[in-house]
This record gives C-alpha cells, structure tokens and sequence, in this order.
C-alpha cells in the first residue's frame, strides 16, 4: 500500500463544469486588460498568505445548469463568465472560500464560432515575459466574495441556489449562492468533511468524511436523509461519487476498497444493528485490553452523534457490495459520467484515481445493483507512489491531479497519456474545469 501521501484530501465527484452568480456576471465594459498582470501570474487565495499559507485540500463541484441572461445587445450576450470556487486555510489566519468570475479569451473565440482549442500543454519554446504576461492576464480571476470561516474549507459544492463547503471541523456551510449570506451550519460529521458531491438534479448532497460515514442531506430543507457506512472499518472515506441514472452512491475509502449502495433497494433491504453503526463499534486500539485485562471504560457522551445527522434512515453496505483493492493505495478521487467509452455514449462509466497513480475505469451494472467491473486502466508507466489525488474531465480529456505537482492530460478515445503539465502549485489538490481554461489547486496556496 502507498504511503499515506494527502492531507484529508476529498474527491471531486463528478464531471467539473462552470456555475455563477447572477450579480458576479461582468459589464459590458470590463475588460481583460485592466487586470494586473503579475497579480495573473501566480493568483493566491489571499494574498497576505503567500509567505506560508497552504491551501487544504479542496473539491471543486461546478455545474453549468443556470447561466446569466445577458440584454441581447450587449457585448458580453454570448459570453458565459466561470463561476469560480475554491477553498483555502493557512497557519495563523482565518479559512476561506472565495468565489470569482473570469473573462477568458478562449471564452472570446468560442463565442466568435472559433474552433476549440486544444488542451492545455509546455510549449518547448518558452514564451517571453510580455506574452506571458498578456496570455495570463487574460484568464486571471477577478475577485467578486470573500466567505470566512475559522477552520480549513475541504470540500466545495455548487447547486443552483446554494454553496455548500465542508470544514475541518465536520461542519457543512451553506451559502445562499444570490447573497452569498450564510443561510445554515450543518453539524454533519464528527470527523472532517473530506467530500461533497450533488444528485444531478441538485436534490440531494453527499458527504464523505473521517468518522467514517456517508450522510445525503435534502439541499431545500437540510433534512438528514440517509446515513450509510461500510459493514467493517474502512479508515476515512476521501471521495464520494453518485449515478443519478443508476441511482446508486459509490465511495472510496482509505482501505483501498470502492462500495456502493443502491438506493433503489433501501426500502427492501433489512436494517443494520445499533451496534453496527461506526459509532458504536469498539475501537480496536483505544477499546483494546490493557494490561492485566484492564480496560478504560469510553468516557459519557464520547461517541454523541452530530446533532444534525441524527434521524433519517440508516442503511449498510452488503458485503457483495465492496471491490477489494480497488486500487493498490488510497482511493483519493472519484467521478461519474457519461459520453466516456465512445462505443456506449449513452452509459455512465465510475472513474476512480488512487495512491498507486493509476486511474481506473469502470463499467456499473445495474442489474447487480451497480456492481462495478474493470475497463481498463490509465497509467504511464512509472513507478507506484505517485498518487492521482484529484480528478476532472471535459469531453473526451480527462485531467488528473498528481502528488507531486504534474497534471496529466489523457484522451479518453485513444487511452493515452497526450500532454504533462508542470503546475506550480505542488500536490495537486484539487482540478476544475471551464470555458476551456483549467485551475489547479494545491498544497503552496497557489491555484493557477
């Protein structure tokens, strides 16, 4: 098994793509220009935290259901401006999650009717410092929100009404995504919140965290729907992804294991004993014989429940329903989607990226209640150790984030690996897509 290489990294669940908010859409009059170019170069989350500021790592869930309604005779009408989210903590200073907009001159050709260009790659002529600094600045996010919190944002979501964010403290934060006003604490997990991840119709969230349990939450009244955990000890579950077409929740947890749960079968299914809850098991280290036999006994009130995730029904994993080693190191990330394998367009595919820096395809059967089997395998053919800790995918590109700063370009149709970016960012926490411009976060603070 790899080392232990992430920092309660989360996954991001599913398919990165741009959401923003009506009052962030930029006038007519904006322009790419009047950003500071040295400011594009190397944009931190805050900068009074360059000296030692390290940003946790985060997920990045964005969607593209709701866009701005533009006056057909402005400039700008045919421009979608990326909602941008991150999350950030440093030593000494207050988390944050920061939201902006950003006009891109890919964004620009694509409203022209100009073709798309290709991935992001390392030219081997490297570009002068006035190019540079005009390509840049060009894409450089304006900031438009500050949200504050005092522990480390490690994990994001976006719905088309809310922003949710999952804290270090096991909280879970919604913002109203109109007034960016905080609307509900969710006291969710009494672990840190390690992942988020949305139903396609925005619904239902999920959250994966270090207690360990996956909890879905009702994202209109914050009602706690489900509970759902693993039949043995997993260690922290780092990613959740869901199949609104199978209906089925997959995880993945430190063990190295992929489950799932189909929900279609929740109601048919028996209920897990009390004592099968996480909470009630006995650890095998602190509830362990001492010498002489003795034990200590738990401390009252120790192993309290979240006040918010009490209530809703609570189901477990099947033994059936758990891939073994589904990676030969931590299963960091997760996605689920559609138009993957060009043969079944139609068919959502799990893709899972893990400690051993292989990413792994799979296909779900829903007739063995989403059963996953393997496709094939991403890998480079390097040594295992380098972990894939983030994942996204626009079209046929997949993008994978790896422990030591390189981001990897695959084509999905061809299965190779066709360009390696060096991100200045070290381990690349966190991948996000849109308008044809990728972000990349990491452990130094930077996101680029």
């Amino acid at each position: 098994m790899a080392p232990y290489q992430r920092r309660r990294s989360p996954c991001p669940g599913g398919e990165a793509e741009c959401q923003y908010a009506q009052q962030c859409a930029p006038s007519p009059t904006i322009s790419s220009s009047s950003i500071d170019d040295d400011a594009s170069s190397n944009t931190t989350l805050d900068e009074a935290d360059q000296g030692d500021g390290l940003l946790s790592p985060c997920a990045l869930s964005l969607t593209d259901d709701h866009r701005p309604r533009h006056d057909a005779d402005s400039p700008t009408a045919a421009l979608f401006p990326l909602h941008l989210l991150s999350g950030c903590s440093s030593t000494g200073r207050r988390a944050m999650c920061t939201s902006a907009f950003t006009l891109t001159a890919s964004q620009t050709k694509r409203a022209l009717g100009w073709r798309a260009a290709a991935p992001p790659h390392n030219d081997a002529t490297a570009p002068t410092r006035a190019e540079t600094g005009h390509e840049l600045s060009d894409r450089a996010p304006a900031l438009a929100h500050r949200m504050k919190h005092d522990k480390s944002i490690l994990a994001l979501a976006v719905s088309s009404h809310s922003i949710f964010a999952g804290t270090q403290g096991g909280e879970i934060l919604v913002y109203s995504l109109d007034t960016y006003e905080l609307r509900r604490v969710v006291h969710a997990h009494k672990g840190s919140v390690l992942g988020l991840c949305l139903s396609q119709d925005h619904r239902w969230l999920f959250s994966s965290a270090a207690d360990p349990i996956v909890n879905v939450w009702c994202t209109s009244t914050f009602k706690h729907l489900y509970a759902l955990w693993s039949p043995y000890d997993i260690g922290d579950i780092f990613c959740v992804a869901y199949s609104s077409q199978h209906q089925t929740v997959y995880l993945g947890a430190q063990n190295t294991s992929i489950q799932w749960y189909d929900l279609k079968e929740k109601d048919t299914r028996p209920a897990p004993s009390l004592s099968s809850h996480p909470a009630e098991r006995k650890n095998r280290f602190f509830d362990s014989l001492g010498p002489g036999g003795a034990q200590t006994p738990r401390p009252g009130g120790a192993d309290t429940r979240p006040r918010d995730a009490a209530g809703g029904q609570e189901l477990q994993i099947d033994n059936r329903d758990i891939c073994q080693f589904a990676h030969y190191g931590y299963v960091h990330c997760m996605l689920v989607g559609s138009g993957i394998l060009p043969e079944a367009p139609s068919e959502e595919v799990l893709v899972s990226g893990g400690g051993d820096g292989r990413i792994q395809l799979w296909r779900i059967d829903p007739a063995q209640r989403g059963s996953i089997s393997g496709i094939y395998t991403l890998e480079d053919g390097r040594e295992e150790g380098e972990s894939i800790l983030s994942l996204a995918r626009e079209g046929s590109f997949l993008y994978s984030g790896r422990f030591d700063g390189e981001v990897n370009v695959w084509d999905l149709e061809t299965r190779q690996l066709v360009r390696s970016l060096k991100a200045g960012t070290g381990d690349v926490h966190t991948l996000s897509l849109g308008s044809g411009v990728l972000y990349a976060g990491g452990k130094t603070g930077v996101m680029q």
